[in-house]
């Protein structure tokens, strides 16, 4: 049986965005790289690749502004809140 090296994180938390991404990228740009009638083995692959790139990339970011910036700031690191009670949001 067939087991992908993907996990299930990889696919909706890196491929999906990846791909939606690149999908709107191409329909606003008009490139025609994502939207086509047929596909090379290559092409899918390096489409598939790409869009892990992107969505990793996306997912980074996205964990930088939301937990390291506002999550931190506003509600405080967890271990801060679970060690010191007197820590936690107000």
């Amino acid at each position: 049986m067939f087991r992908s090296p993907l996990t299930d994180y990889d696919t909706w938390a890196c491929l999906t965005p990846g791909f939606l991404l690149l999908a709107a990228g191409d329909h606003v740009l008009r490139l025609g790289w994502i939207w086509r009638d047929t596909w090379t083995t290559v092409g899918a692959v390096f489409a598939i690749a790409c869009a892990y790139v992107v969505g990793h990339a996306c997912a980074s970011l996205a964990s930088l502004i939301v937990e390291r910036g506002l999550v931190h700031r506003i509600l405080k690191p967890p271990s801060v809140v679970l060690l010191n009670p007197d820590a936690g949001p107000k």
